[in-house]
């Protein structure tokens, strides 16, 4: 049953190879449309706080503040995600004697954002490397797969759900239910979008209790 299991896995892995490219395209989109967000957000905060009536203003500058807060808060977050996973899969890779164990941590840290991807372009030179590693060991490359989806399980439903829970102030439950709604609704682009977007959600609601309040 290992072996059937591995060779399920490998098909899997087979398939989600080709869109990879779409999910390194969106990465980049994503780190670029961020870029520029942080460079002109005090621009783009004005320029809708022009557009609004002045006695809204106030409220609307109060809310994007919160926005503000929620996304600097989510991005500080899935750093030290990455930092976490990348270094948990460069010390297995070390100990299993995986070469440039390392710098494939690194990589699985970098595009450890991108969701279902990010793990199928970090394992996959781990996995060829455990092929050509003399002399071939079937039980170091089951290894690293079970490496690779230990950190990742333990990764989606115990340590981004506490870090993340922390820093945009969402319950664990709530953060989990989001990126499968997310996931299940728009794909990578879902699970990229849930969470902040469910914290923003949460602001907004909070903003407009207070107001009838």
């Amino acid at each position: 049953w290992i072996f059937q299991g591995i060779g399920a896995l490998t098909g899997k892995v087979a398939q989600s190879i080709a869109g990879v490219p779409a999910g390194i395209f969106l990465f980049i989109l994503s780190l670029i449309v961020s870029f520029y967000l942080l460079k002109d957000a005090r621009k783009i905060r004005s320029a809708l706080i022009n557009y609004i009536p002045k006695e809204y203003q106030k409220k609307v500058s109060e809310f994007l503040t919160d926005v503000d807060k929620i996304l600097g808060g989510y991005i500080r977050g899935q750093l030290i995600i990455a930092a976490v996973v990348g270094t948990s899969i460069g010390i297995g890779l070390f100990l299993l004697r995986i070469k440039y164990a390392f710098v494939l941590g690194t990589v699985a840290g970098v595009f450890n954002v991108v969701p279902y991807f990010g793990a199928v372009i970090a394992i996959t030179p781990a996995l060829l490397l455990g092929l050509i590693k003399d002399p071939f060991s079937a039980w170091t490359f089951l290894w690293v797969i079970l490496l690779f989806i230990g950190v990742s399980q333990v990764e989606m439903y115990f340590l981004a759900p506490r870090i993340l829970s922390r820093k945009v102030r969402l319950h664990p439950v709530a953060i989990i239910f989001a990126i499968v709604v997310g996931g299940a609704a728009l794909g990578i682009l879902g699970v990229l979008l849930a969470i902040p977007a469910l914290a923003i959600l949460k602001a907004l609601f909070i903003r407009l209790h207070q107001r009838k309040g």
